[in-house]
């Protein structure tokens, strides 16, 4: 998924009985498009692995390592990301990597997803979420957040009135635009993007499949 160059200051205000604060996103880019097919295509087949290509070192001075082995980048309503997502946790948990997840939250319906997820985190730090993906892949703007994830609520038999009464709190909004101020400060281009090391980008929209990626990625942990 690629991020428009064109670049804003987004500010969200989060307001509660006690606290009325301004929370600014920092300046990121405005627009979000789903990767393509075509993307893969216009880049020059070279020799694999390639540096600058499938993958470049950190140059940005803002970005602060998490301390986490990795990092990925992702939108909870992006199938590429969902992929992604899987093939990483999957390889952190079979190397005994440390992983940090960030859920981006530029526009509305990534911003829907971001703050649910940290709701349902918050309240039930072990909850599985696949489901809860495709859920937001399939109607990326719910009228309805609570009805739309009723299924999840019912199954981890969470109360109605504490997801709501979370969802719309200061801390959980703050949590979304760390997110995002993180990926910010980590100069993120395209998502699914995974930081190896806090030293490595790894450029998913480079590859033909997630085998390669992840390929490359023990190939730079061997290093």
């Amino acid at each position: 998924m690629n991020l428009n160059a064109t670049k804003r200051f987004t500010v969200a205000i989060a307001t509660t009985l006690l606290i009325s604060t301004v929370a600014t996103y920092g300046i990121y880019y405005t627009k979000i498009s789903e990767d393509s097919n075509t993307q893969n295509n216009e880049i020059t087949k070279m020799p694999f692995p390639s540096k600058g290509i499938h993958y470049s070192e950190i140059t940005s001075n803002d970005y602060v390592h998490s301390g986490s082995d990795i990092e990925i980048y992702i939108s909870l309503t992006s199938n590429n990301s969902f992929d992604a997502y899987k093939e990483v946790t999957k390889f952190a948990k079979e190397n005994n990597l440390s992983l940090n997840t960030y859920h981006l939250s530029q526009n509305p319906e990534w911003e829907y997803a971001a703050r649910t997820f940290h709701t349902l985190k918050s309240i039930k730090p072990d909850i599985e979420l696949d489901a809860f993906f495709n859920i937001f892949i399939n109607n990326n703007n719910p009228k309805n957040i609570t009805n739309a994830i009723t299924p999840i609520l019912t199954k981890e038999k969470i109360n109605t009135s504490t997801f709501k009464n979370t969802y719309s709190s200061f801390e959980t909004i703050k949590q979304t635009n760390h997110h995002l101020e993180h990926a910010t400060q980590a100069n993120i281009e395209f998502i699914p993007t995974v930081i190896l090391f806090g030293k490595y980008y790894i450029h998913f929209g480079s590859f033909d499949s997630y085998t390669d990626s992840m390929r490359l990625i023990h190939n730079l942990k061997s290093e």
